[in-house]
């Protein structure tokens, strides 16, 4: 059975860096100005806006916690008020109750 070649979509070129003409991606080179290049340069990785630092060890991490969430931001869950765990041991011991009494 054949099988029918799908049409290359948009995504399957790229615009050459010398002369700025459509080249198709996996190919050696540009076909208007016949430059020749290794195939690593048309899959090489596009990070445009990307901030990263030149060594992973130089990342601080909680700088870029405080940074992105402010001083506010903590890694432990607040403390419940009194109130809460009063609230709470009211309701479980009216569950329980209530289960007792069904038995």
């Amino acid at each position: 059975m054949g099988q029918h070649l799908k049409p290359p979509s948009d995504a399957d070129w790229f615009a050459c860096p010398s002369c700025g003409a459509e080249v198709q991606v996996g190919s050696r080179g540009c076909s208007k100005c016949s430059k020749n290049t290794p195939k690593s340069w048309a899959e090489e990785p596009h990070l445009d806006g990307v901030s990263l630092p030149d060594d992973p060890n130089d990342f601080d991490y909680n700088n870029f916690v405080n940074r992105e969430f402010g001083r506010s931001a903590s890694i432990k869950p607040p403390h419940l008020a009194w109130k809460w765990w009063l609230t709470a041991i009211i309701l479980l011991a009216l569950m329980i109750t209530g289960l007792i009494s069904n038995w």
